[in-house]
Formats: structure tokens, C-alpha cells, sequence
């Protein structure tokens, strides 16, 4: 069944979203930042996505930094894998 609302990224999630290097790359890397400092400044949600058009099943993780200047950033778990999809 197909659902539309997001759930909470998990601790280990958040780490491996963190050390990606797409979302490194849109969002800045600091040296030594905490994860508790890296959420602070991206929000995220995690969506159990089903796409027809795509033939797509599974995890979806929707980010966005603290500005607007800041891009969307979408990662799709392929092969064990975040990637952008």
C-alpha cells in the first residue's frame, strides 16, 4: 500500500547521510561537526517510496539545509547504497 508520510530517520541513517559525499557536497563539510550539529542545520525525512513510473520500491530520504540557498537534496537506497536516484 502506497503512503505519502514520513518517517523519522533513524541515529544510523542520519550518520550514513552525513558521511555521503552528495550531501557533503550540497551542504558543506565541517571538519569535526558532531551529528547533533549536522541535524541541526538539515532536515530530513525518510519515506517508504512506490513508484510505478520508475519501478522503484523502497527507501527515500527527502533533505534540505536550514537556508533556502540550500538545495533539495533526494537519496534512494540502491545495492545497500545511498545514491541520488
Amino acid at each position: 500500500m502506497k503512503s505519502n508520510t514520513p518517517f523519522k530517520i533513524t541515529k544510523d541513517e542520519w550518520e550514513e547521510i552525513k558521511s555521503n559525499h552528495t550531501v557533503r557536497d550540497a551542504f558543506g563539510k565541517k571538519e569535526g561537526e558532531t551529528l547533533t550539529a549536522f541535524k541541526r542545520r538539515v532536515y530530513g525525512a525518510r519515506y517508504k517510496f512506490n513508484s510505478d513510473r520508475e519501478n522503484f520500491i523502497g527507501e527515500l530520504f527527502v533533505l534540505h539545509g536550514d537556508s533556502f540557498a540550500y538545495p533539495v537534496v533526494a537519496l534512494v537506497r540502491r545495492g545497500g547504497y545511498l545514491q541520488i536516484p
